[in-house]
Formats: C-alpha cells, structure tokens, sequence
C-alpha cells in the first residue's frame, strides 16, 4: 500500500499540480512500522489549503475529513514558514 496527501499544495513541492494522487513528493511513510503514518516538509508557503489521504496512487480509494471515505477535504493553514537551522 502507498499512501499519499495530494492537495491544494502540491505544487508547492514539485509536483505538476495540485491534487494529483501519483505524486510520491506527498507520500506518506511509517519508518517504524507502528502503523502511523506522516508527511513533513517545510515547503509549503504560508497559506490556507485543503487535503486527502489517497490510497495507491489513486482517487479509488481516498479518505477525507475524521477519516471517512470519500469524505471531505481537510483544510489546514501554514502559519509562517519554518527557518533553516
């Protein structure tokens, strides 16, 4: 299983655009294998957008908002960004 984050944000990190499910820049990874996964960058500009976690590389399987499928995006804001240290 592949997991990823597309959104309205995706440009931000290199991808061809936003919402595109087969953008591994947005891959979620579980490194301990506990079974959370997560996706960090410090890429995205300041701003409001919007998510879904998409399963395989498409939209067939996809969950939005409290986890449900086919839910609702969830929307999230980027304060400021982080600095280089």
């Amino acid at each position: 299983m592949i997991a990823t984050v597309p959104g309205s944000y995706q440009d931000e990190l290199g991808c061809p655009g936003d919402w595109q499910p087969d953008c591994l820049r947005s891959w979620l990874q579980d490194p301990d294998g506990d079974g959370t996964y997560s996706f960090s960058t410090s890429d995205i500009p300041p701003g409001s957008y919007e998510a879904k976690v998409a399963i395989d590389e498409s939209w067939t399987e996809n969950y939005g908002a409290g986890g449900e499928q086919n839910g609702p995006n969830i929307p999230f804001t980027v304060e400021r960004a982080r600095p280089w240290r």
